[in-house]
């Protein structure tokens, strides 16, 4: 809990970032005029000197302001101009998985409210969503919705989301989240969902249950904890070396980093009568390496996997999978950024998290054994 110190800075910090970006946008302090120095911000704010800098390095984040040593700050661009009414949308891919439902989501809610989009795709990349966050900024978009890169990591491009939100542009996540940064974000309940598939499996019969998850991204970390809260609430146990990881690089840039990960797996979860994966598109690779060491789906290996994807239908392997919901994931960001942009007051420093109700798709891959 905040205390009251903490929220008056808070207060005193937010009406000084206003301010300027105020007077910036008014064409109070023009191309190349110089600020009040830091000193006379102090006092005319009653703040510290490190309140602020925070809000000189905002604007100086989103190229509003320019930094000169021993001079001071001088304006560099005018930072508010009319907002256009283009959306930027930043999602991992666009390919034949979950994403092309995700965004007909959005863009059919957008376009239905007179707004275009501005698309562009992180590839799980910082350098990628770094050059997109950037072109936002001098585009000046209505608002964001987004993906977050590699989500469990430490992200350098923070600050463009917080020169954004200075610049009074709603952001909305979709799947995951920035844990340092507060934002609306649309989610799965990644983590009950994998505890409740995982119980499919215990209830089967099945004890000794692998995993693979991805550790570079929190729907991964969420799925993780799932997974073991299911086997210890069973009494099971977890046992390390029948739990594989993998991360974004893997997938997209080093494959055979990736089959080497999932062989290995393959060839460490010989005693385990089933495996939870973290995605549909990682267990049909694992199913693909299981049949190959002579091991078949369900007879032999159980397996199930997450979001009710294309790769859910694999030659009569049919995957249990829990659905993820899509269109209407699309539809729900898509709809809480419009409420924004509408109503910028209601933009809260704080995280604000929307869940989307879901359920289990239960197949053919799951085989039921004797106690």
């Amino acid at each position: 809990m905040k205390t009251q110190a903490a929220e008056t800075t808070n207060f005193k910090y937010r009406a000084l970032r206003d301010w300027l970006v105020e007077n910036i946008d008014k064409g109070r302090f023009q191309y190349g005029d110089k600020l009040p120095s830091e000193n006379m911000l102090c006092s005319k704010f009653s703040v510290s000197r490190q309140t602020v800098r925070k809000a000189l390095d905002e604007l100086e984040d989103a190229g509003a302001i320019e930094r000169r040593k021993g001079s001071g700050s001088y304006v560099k661009k005018q930072m508010l101009k009319p907002k256009n009414n283009m959306v930027g949308v930043c999602m991992s891919f666009l390919d034949n998985y979950i994403f092309p439902e995700v965004l007909s989501g959005i863009e059919g809610v957008l376009t239905e409210a007179g707004y275009g989009i501005d698309l562009g795709f992180g590839h799980n990349r910082v350098e990628n969503e770094a050059r997109f966050l950037e072109r936002m900024i001098d585009s000046n978009v209505a608002g964001l919705i987004v993906e977050g890169v590699k989500s469990a990591l430490p992200n350098p491009n923070i600050k463009y989301y917080k020169a954004l939100t200075a610049n009074k542009v709603p952001i909305v996540f979709v799947n995951n989240y920035y844990p340092d940064f507060p934002c609306t974000c649309v989610l799965m309940e990644d983590e009950k969902w994998t505890y409740d598939i995982t119980n499919l499996l215990i209830a089967a019969g099945h004890k000794k249950i692998a995993g693979y998850f991805k550790f570079d991204d929190l729907q991964g970390h969420w799925r993780y904890a799932g997974y073991i809260r299911a086997l210890m609430d069973a009494g099971l146990e977890v046992d390390e070396n029948c739990i594989g990881w993998y991360d974004s690089s893997n997938t997209a840039h080093t494959p055979q980093k990736m089959d080497m990960l999932e062989e290995d797996l393959v060839s460490s979860i010989d005693e385990c009568t089933a495996l939870v994966c973290y995605n549909d598109f990682v267990a049909k690779r694992l199913i693909g390496k299981l049949d190959k060491k002579g091991r078949k789906v369900p007879d032999d290996i159980s397996i199930v996997g997450f979001d009710n994807s294309v790769d859910a239908k694999i030659n009569g392997n049919d995957l249990t999978s829990v659905n993820h919901p899509k269109e209407k994931v699309g539809i729900e960001a898509a709809k809480r950024l419009l409420h924004l942009i509408k109503n910028p007051e209601e933009v809260k420093e704080e995280r604000v998290c929307c869940y989307m109700p879901s359920f289990i798709r239960e197949r053919s891959s799951i085989k039921k054994i004797s106690e």
